[in-house]
């Protein structure tokens, strides 16, 4: 006779003796279960036979539903299933769960401040720092434009825009 299936395993046929590991990308709860659960938006079921999901969507990513890896190997056969790089001019806190950009909304990408620039996979709004001196940023995907002849970008970082000299 087979015993139930216990948490971290499943069984989706009837009268099987062997119970089935939890795959990448989902969690078994529950005992007995007949097919695994995906894995919640804003976390990663990175590992076999889990009953909670317990690591969170790291930093600089989103985790949409049924996300298994962030390890480059396993993310060759799992393209689907990895998290994805926060796009460029926004940020990600930890956990973060979709791509659409929501203002404080902390789920979602949120803008990186004015002056910075956040490339893709930034996780605080200073990304990788301020627009640099002789250089301005108009928005945080911009990484710097020459400021132009007869135009001031300073006296310090984090310009938005040319200032023009005096006469």
């Amino acid at each position: 006779v087979p015993s139930p299936c216990p948490p971290g395993t499943y069984q989706p046929y009837k009268r099987q003796v062997q119970c089935q590991l939890c795959p990448l990308g989902f969690w078994c709860p529950h005992p007995r279960m007949t097919e695994p659960t995906v894995c919640r938006r804003g976390w990663m079921c990175d590992e076999l036979g889990l009953t909670v999901p317990y690591k969170k969507c790291p930093r600089g990513f989103i985790c949409e539903e049924g996300v298994a890896t962030k390890i480059a190997r396993q993310t060759l056969i799992m393209d689907k299933r990895k998290p994805l790089p926060c796009p460029a001019g926004l940020h990600c806190f930890e956990q973060t769960q979709t791509q659409n950009p929501k203002p404080n909304n902390y789920s979602t990408p949120q803008a990186c401040y004015q002056g910075f620039f956040c490339p893709q996979g930034s996780g605080d709004p200073y990304g990788a720092g301020a627009c640099p001196l002789g250089r301005y940023c108009p928005t945080p995907r911009h990484t710097g434009i020459v400021c132009p002849e007869r135009y001031m970008c300073g006296p310090y970082p984090a310009n938005t825009e040319p200032i023009p000299c005096p006469e």
